[in-house]
């Protein structure tokens, strides 16, 4: 049983051998004759397929009508991954000499106005990335006194909260940071502010939001209030106009 064995996995060696010495050979007589981009959401993109084409050239100036052995897949690949609005990129060839570019774009949950600086996005990974000449995202914004790292995470954790509730992400439109830290929700229906206070516990916050929006305003009317304070534990305090 044991020479059987070792007979099995020494022609299991030779058939790889076989097959690998094939696939460079047919290979060598292989020409890459077209290529193929795919963009996940290409409807809302923030990268078009002009700008990956001339990246793609940008690596190698002749790409079609090349033997595939010479097309640097993994350098494209690579190249493309360095763009700071795309999450993940594959290139390969297939068996008919066409190269393919399948990109997943990153999801912007957030767009950020900081004080100094440019506008920019965030995803809910955290990853920032710029704004774009091709697509503008209709996203939850964010604003005023918005300096450092830790401003981003609290801005962060809160958009995510929102992101992630189809209710919240349809009524809340912007988040304000006041001058003493404190944050402000602006809602889509209604004219009034929400003020959180602090990002301590805005989770329990939004949830008393939430049941005083079903039980209270829905009778009451979304534009008798002013302010809709939530700073205080176990009690919503509303100034009314």
């Amino acid at each position: 049983m044991k020479w059987i064995k070792i007979i099995l996995q020494f022609i299991f060696f030779i058939g790889v051998i076989f097959l690998l010495t094939f696939t460079n050979t047919q290979n060598s007589d292989r020409i890459c004759i077209d290529y193929r981009i795919n963009i996940d959401n290409e409807t809302t993109s923030l990268v078009t397929r002009s700008e990956i084409i001339k990246l793609m050239y940008s690596v190698k100036e002749s790409i079609v009508g090349t033997n595939v052995n010479e097309v640097p897949i993994y350098e494209i690949e690579q190249k493309i991954e360095c763009l700071n609005n795309i999450q993940n990129a594959e290139v390969y060839i297939n068996m008919q000499g066409i190269l393919f570019v399948e990109l997943i774009q990153k999801k912007p949950i957030v767009r950020i106005s900081p004080i100094m600086g440019n506008d920019f996005y965030m995803d809910a990974l955290g990853s920032i990335f710029g704004l774009s000449n091709n697509y503008t995202e209709h996203v939850l914004v964010a604003n005023g006194n918005i300096q450092d790292t830790t401003d981003y995470v609290t801005v962060l954790n809160l958009a995510k909260q929102i992101y992630s509730d189809s209710i919240w992400s349809s009524q809340i439109i912007q988040i304000y940071i006041k001058e003493n830290k404190e944050i402000e929700l602006v809602p889509r229906v209604g004219n009034h502010i929400i003020l959180l206070g602090d990002i301590t516990n805005y989770k329990d916050k939004l949830r008393k939001l939430y049941l005083f929006y079903d039980k209270g305003v829905n009778h009451v009317g979304w534009n008798d209030y002013k302010e809709i304070n939530l700073k205080f534990r176990n009690q919503i305090v509303c100034l009314k106009k």
